[in-house]
């Protein structure tokens, strides 16, 4: 493996240590009137790298199998590729001074905020530990499920 290649992903995971986002700033290519949610956007695309980074250091090539953290992992992608459009859009709106472009300003702030306290709950929730019993659980159900051929449980009325 090449030594830069090693250097640059060790520095990277330091600053992500104490503190500097190793993520570039979105805030520079959108509207100065949306940086805060474009600050937002560059915080989601650097934890969701982190958050991928370390399923792949825990699970390695076995990552295919953990479909329950993936379902998550892509509701989260699917929510900041939801942000960057919305930001793409607005900053359009506002940059060519458009009519609608207080509105559009103000759908963007309270998308992108859902979008943003939606997506860190869903980062947090891949390595959750009450989220990782909940996933075995649901996997349990499933096993016996297929085993059966149907749900397990006899109805409670004898239909």
């Amino acid at each position: 493996m090449d030594f830069g290649v090693i250097m640059s992903e060790g520095l990277k995971r330091t600053r992500r240590l104490v503190g500097s986002s190793s993520a570039p700033s979105v805030a520079e290519h959108s509207h100065k009137d949306l940086s805060v949610q474009a600050e937002q956007l560059s915080q989601l695309v650097g934890d969701f790298g982190t958050t991928c980074e370390k399923l792949l250091l825990t699970h390695r090539k076995n990552i295919i199998h953990e479909q329950f953290l993936l379902q998550r992992l892509a509701n989260a992608a699917i929510d900041i590729y939801g942000v960057a459009a919305v930001i793409s859009r607005a900053s359009k709106s506002l940059s060519e001074d458009v009519p609608t472009g207080g509105y559009e300003r103000l759908l963007t702030a309270t998308f992108c905020q859902q979008a943003f306290d939606r997506t860190n709950h869903t980062l947090q929730s891949i390595t959750s530990s009450k989220e990782v019993k909940l996933d075995a659980a649901m996997s349990d159900i499933a096993k016996k499920v297929v085993e059966h051929g149907e749900v397990v449980p006899v109805h409670p009325l004898g239909l």
